[in-house]
């Protein structure tokens, strides 16, 4: 997206998040490992993602007029560096709503 609001036409990009966010690089299931710990745990059935991670937020796809688009914040640092520097809006970052990945 950066490429595109560069002045530049929008690029298609494609990766495998599955196989690279688990362990050894293969798609074993590593990357469900914080819900699946959480079932166990608590007895509770798994909520449905999707796209979205249990514990990370923002990290999913989202709907806008011009296509889909995906954010994946991993830390509050991130966050920031996303308000400020990729959508224009600073305040969020303060925002207490919005202050950690905890809120």
């Amino acid at each position: 997206m950066a490429h595109k609001w560069l002045g530049r036409t929008g690029i298609k990009v494609s990766a495998l998040c599955f196989g690279t966010m688990s362990f050894g690089g293969d798609a074993d299931g590593a990357a469900l490992a914080n819900v699946a710990a959480s079932a166990l745990i608590t007895g509770a059935r798994p909520k449905r993602y999707g796209n979205a991670h249990a514990t990370v937020v923002p990290y999913e796809a989202f709907h806008a007029a011009d296509g889909d688009f995906v954010v994946t914040v991993g830390n509050d640092r991130q966050f920031k560096a996303l308000c400020h520097e990729v959508i224009g809006k600073p305040e969020l970052a303060s925002d207490d709503r919005f202050a950690t990945n905890p809120a």
